[in-house]
């Protein structure tokens, strides 16, 4: 899924030729982003703010006051500062997936914190 946030993201920053239906799935990619991350045990801020993101990119659906004033710099502006979620889940190693979380409460450490997955020998 980060691959193809990547990919999106990379053909609306960079295409000449970007219209209001491009961002179209970006907004996809990011709803569901924030519904993975609202699934977390300890979410925090990050499914509200992915969630006001996509508020912002579907704008143009709101009518012309809130659209008009906005037309040319904040479905930018967003697209870009969400780049900045598909690089964290990379450079944190920090899986989609929603993990276990053991009847003690304590999360241990797997395959999905960067840990290498241990085969029994």
């Amino acid at each position: 899924m980060v691959t193809l946030m990547l990919g999106a993201w990379y053909l609306v920053l960079f295409n000449p030729r970007t219209e209001e239906g491009s961002y179209l799935g970006i907004a996809v990619l990011t709803s569901l982003a924030a519904l993975l991350e609202h699934r977390r045990p300890r979410a925090g801020a990050v499914p509200l703010l992915l969630g006001l993101a996509v508020a912002g990119l579907g704008l143009h659906f709101y009518g012309g006051w809130f659209y008009r004033p906005t037309q040319m710099w904040l479905k930018q502006a967003l697209t870009l500062a969400l780049l900045g979620y598909p690089v964290w889940l990379v450079v944190t190693r920090r899986s989609l997936l929603v993990q276990e979380v053991p009847a003690d409460g304590e999360a241990r450490p797997g395959p999905a914190d960067g840990q290498a997955l241990r085969l029994p020998a």
